[in-house]
């Protein structure tokens, strides 16, 4: 089984993004402020954006700012992404 870096993957989606390419990618959700998961998300036609300036939250390093398959502006942690391109990610 093929296993990337979540951090390689970021890497990847970056470099996709600025070649105006989408990419798909998995995460576990999870809310802090709800301490609640919705499960599985997958995003098969992501790019990323730049994090918003007005937030200036502590875990602001830890988040992945997208934009999902329907031009909407989402965001998930760095750590709970699960999958890149159909390949595994690992936290390393």
């Amino acid at each position: 089984m093929e296993l990337i870096s979540v951090y390689t993957a970021i890497a990847q989606m970056r470099a996709l993004t600025k070649e105006d390419k989408t990419f798909s990618f998995s995460f576990m959700s999870y809310s802090r402020e709800k301490q609640k998961t919705h499960g599985i998300v997958t995003c098969n036609r992501a790019t990323l954006r730049p994090a918003p300036k007005k937030n200036t939250s502590e875990y602001q390093d830890m988040m992945l700012h997208y934009v999902d398959d329907h031009g909407q502006n989402k965001h998930c942690w760095q750590p709970a992404i699960m999958t890149f391109q159909g390949i595994k990610c690992e936290l390393k």
